[in-house]
């Protein structure tokens, strides 16, 4: 790591990181099964982390990030103060935050700047409570981190909260908690990184921007959500972003906006696709459109590269051809949504209860902050 002061960890496991050929072989899958859909990642290539930057900042239909956003505004404090409340040595213990696909931390900073403000000032030469933001994207980590640092709200952080980097999967992230954080672990960056979430520590996990619903299938939500490394009674907690919208027409408006980017964030992933396959103009990107539907009964959007003509691909590596007839459509993407009934569905599976919520009424975005069953907790929140 060229800049240790961005205090980042290589935690990717190398016997289970994600291979160009794992890769391909889901590209490939999706190519020729319009059921299959393609790996998110396809969509987070550089261009598509700009694009969806761009996305986010700038049209207004895609209501999601801005719902999160405004809840955090008006509730970073109440947020806080529920997640230490919950846990009985906050105080004296300190806790560790990791935020699972942390990203550009935009709206992390709320919550960042909240918690800064609730720990008293300390004579001590270092910070008890510590932010590790996980990411596969290695320059974004050091990126946004060294933004973090150099911001107002970095400003508040120092001397009462640290930040770290985490790089590697969201497996490779529970993987490395469950196990006790750094010790015992070699080929990291730097020594001043500390031990992640001793016994005592309390724990909290932030999983933002509904992204949990770009999983494939509700089953495998609930299949992950029960990997996270919550201990039951011990004041861990997972702040969770889910969009529960059931209007169609709002949905629908918010994945086709004007300025045509969430088309350009999708169609990039075209270019990504064909440079895992060995040629990045692989795709001929003209010949491909996007297309995308709500499916009310199963309650989720869903994002499709169709064909504009007939046409025929030479994959560069093995030399298979793929005949895509007008129409054909590639699996790109999904956003599922969530009623009342979804989430305590979900929760249940998980092994998850709530502790409290926080909506935005407008769209009907919700944040949940949930825990491990193991103690008497009443659900509130508007």
């Amino acid at each position: 790591m060229s800049n240790p002061s961005a205090q980042l960890l290589d935690i990717r496991d190398p016997t289970t990181a994600i291979t160009d050929e794992s890769m391909r072989q889901e590209v490939i899958a999706g190519l020729t099964d319009s059921t299959k859909k393609w790996p998110v990642m396809i969509l987070y290539d550089e261009r598509g982390l700009q694009l969806y930057d761009a996305m986010t900042s700038y049209a207004p239909e895609y209501y999601l990030f801005a719902a999160e956003t405004s809840i955090l505004q008006r509730h970073a404090d109440e947020i806080v103060h529920a997640m230490r409340n919950h846990a009985a040595n906050a105080e004296s213990e300190g806790q560790d935050l990791v935020e699972l696909g942390s990203g550009a931390l935009r709206k992390t900073t709320y919550l960042l700047s909240a918690l800064a403000r609730q720990i008293p000032e300390r004579t001590t030469a270092a910070p008890t409570n510590r932010f590790y933001a996980l990411d596969l994207d290695e320059h974004e980590l050091v990126r946004t981190l060294k933004e973090l640092e150099s911001s107002p709200v970095g400003g508040e952080m120092k001397g009462k909260v640290s930040a770290f980097g985490l790089w590697g999967t969201y497996d490779d992230g529970t993987r490395f908690i469950s196990t006790g954080g750094l010790e015992g672990r070699s080929g990291g960056t730097g020594d001043n990184v500390p031990t992640l979430s001793k016994a005592s520590r309390p724990l909290h996990m932030l999983f933002l921007g509904s992204t949990l619903g770009n999983f494939a299938r509700r089953e495998d939500m609930a299949a992950f959500l029960k990997t996270l490394p919550l201990r039951a009674g011990s004041g861990d907690t997972l702040l969770l972003g889910m969009d529960q919208n059931d209007d169609g027409d709002m949905i629908y408006t918010a994945y086709n906006a004007r300025m045509g980017l969430t088309r350009a964030f999708t169609m990039n992933g075209l270019v990504y696709a064909g440079r895992i396959l060995g040629d990045e103009d692989l795709f001929d990107v003209p010949n491909w459109e996007y297309v995308g539907r709500y499916v009310e009964s199963l309650r989720r959007y869903e994002f499709y590269l169709e064909s504009r003509c007939d046409q025929t691909m030479t994959d560069p590596l093995t030399g298979v051809q793929y005949t895509f007839p007008l129409g054909h459509r590639i699996f790109a993407n999904v956003a599922h949504k969530f009623s009342d009934a979804d989430a305590h569905n979900l929760f249940e599976g998980a092994n998850l209860r709530p502790i409290r919520r926080w909506t935005d009424e407008p769209t009907k975005y919700a944040m949940w902050l949930l825990e491990r069953p193991g103690s008497t907790t009443s659900v509130s929140g508007g």
